[in-house]
Parts: C-alpha cells; structure tokens; sequence
C-alpha cells in the first residue's frame, strides 16, 4: 500500500512543476506560445481547450492581459489545490508510516514473547529428558 501513496505523491508533485512551466508559457508573446499554453492547460487540468485561431484575435502576437490574469489565476488555483493535496497525502503517508511502525513493534514484540515461551518449553522437556536418563 506504501508503493501507491508514493506513486499518487510523485504524480501530484509532476503537477505542480508542470503548472509552473506552464505559468512562465503564459506570459510569451507569440500566437505559437499562446497555442502551446492553451495545450498545457489541457493536459494539466485534462479538459478540451481547442486552439487559438488567430484571425479572430486583434492582437494575434500577444495574449489579451486578461487571458494571461485568468490562465494564472487557474494556475494558481490549481497548484494551491495540488499543494493541499499534497500536503494531506504526506500526512496520511506519515500516519500509514507511524502504524506499521507499532504493527511491526507490536506483532516483533509477540514474536519474542513466542519464542522465549516456546524456548522454555524446549528446555523444560530437555530437563525431564535428563531427569529420566540419570
């Protein structure tokens, strides 16, 4: 169970980094960029974005400021959001870490108290043996 809460906090972690390429995208000024931004917007957020056509565009070498406010508000949101996410998967993965820690202690701690008993037995037998052979 270690091994998925590993892969889920690497996959949260790639993420973010992306979301970060993906801010310092925003801020380019040609149409390509633009186009570009808008693909790695919908693979981060995994929604259909279709591309910019650029004669419908004014100003077809530079994103409208509030085109670039709202991709980074989007952004922003979403990596606070992965941030939390993986805030709570730490911890949980820290809470999973603490009880297999006592399970081991605990199930180490029976095993001992087992095999003292058992040993005991073992030489309890091995006396009587004696005991019959003197």
């Amino acid at each position: 169970m270690v091994l998925p809460l590993q892969v889920i906090v690497s996959h949260s972690a790639s993420n973010v980094l992306l979301s970060r390429s993906v801010l310092r995208c925003v801020v380019g000024s040609v149409s390509s960029a633009k186009n570009s931004v808008l693909q790695n917007l919908k693979s981060v957020f995994g929604s259909s974005v279709p591309p910019v056509d650029d004669s419908s565009h004014p100003s077809a070498a530079r994103p409208l400021t509030s085109e670039v406010e709202e991709a980074k508000g989007v952004i922003s949101a979403r990596i606070r959001e992965v941030t939390s996410r993986l805030a709570e998967l730490e911890s949980l993965k820290a809470d999973f870490a603490n009880s297999m820690n006592s399970e081991y202690a605990f199930f180490e701690q029976q095993q001992s108290a087992d095999l003292a008993a058992t040993l005991r037995t073992y030489a309890a037998l091995q006396a009587k043996r004696a005991d019959r052979c003197r």
